[in-house]
């Protein structure tokens, strides 16, 4: 029996969580139904695959009753599924882990005036942000992006009354950016001197005089 690279990649998908995966089938992503059948037909070896029951042979028979194998009818749909899977990864990160995602839902919310919804969802958004343990330069970009966000809702509202905004907007992108910058110098100094391995390491002095004074001004500062 064959099992091609691409047979074989349908079995990798199943570290998926299946029942959210089935959300991929809706027609917003999916219009063939025989890559749903796939999938249904791949569930029945989940999650023991030490067997020979996915193959192409075993596809084809299950999806195509009566017909011919054809190997490469198999391999565009095994390689549908995959590239489904895959979508499904990027857009469980995007949900649930990428800055981008507050940022474009909430461009598209403004985009269609839906006022209502933005005020909502900032709110949401900067709850999450107040409830987070780590404030790290991860945290600092969310909380820019956030500021800038509400900033730009306001500049809708108010043209001329939301210049207030930029200084936070930038308080917040200086913390997020210096704080990538003393992480970057912490790496490149023990690249250094764990592999001799040298690198220019712009504005470091700068950077640390600055780190240093802001210490001496806030004494409670970490």
């Amino acid at each position: 029996m064959n099992n091609s690279k691409v047979s074989i990649s349908v079995k990798d998908i199943f570290f998926l969580e299946m029942k959210e995966f089935k959300t991929m089938f809706s027609s917003f992503f999916n219009k063939n139904k025989k890559v749903v059948a796939l999938f249904d037909f791949s569930k029945k070896v989940h999650p023991g695959y030490d067997n020979d029951g996915l193959t192409d042979e075993s596809i084809s028979a299950a999806l195509f009753p009566g017909m011919k194998h054809d190997y490469f009818k198999i391999r565009n749909l095994t390689s549908d599924l995959f590239a489904l899977a895959k979508d499904f990864l990027s857009q469980i990160y995007f949900r649930d882990e990428s800055i981008c995602y507050p940022t474009f839902l909430l461009e598209k919310l403004r985009e269609k005036n839906l006022n209502t919804i933005v005020e909502q969802t900032l709110k949401q958004f900067k709850k999450q942000l107040s409830e987070e343990v780590t404030k790290d330069e991860f945290y600092q970009l969310r909380l820019a992006e956030m500021s800038q966000q509400e900033h730009f809702y306001q500049i809708t509202k108010d043209p001329f009354g939301s210049h207030s905004y930029f200084q936070e907007d930038f308080d917040n992108f200086f913390e997020y950016a210096l704080l990538k910058l003393l992480k970057f110098y912490c790496i490149m100094i023990h690249d250094n001197v764990q592999n001799n391995f040298s690198f220019d390491m712009k504005m470091f002095d700068q950077v640390l005089d600055l780190s240093d004074n802001r210490k001496d001004e806030e004494p409670n500062s970490q």
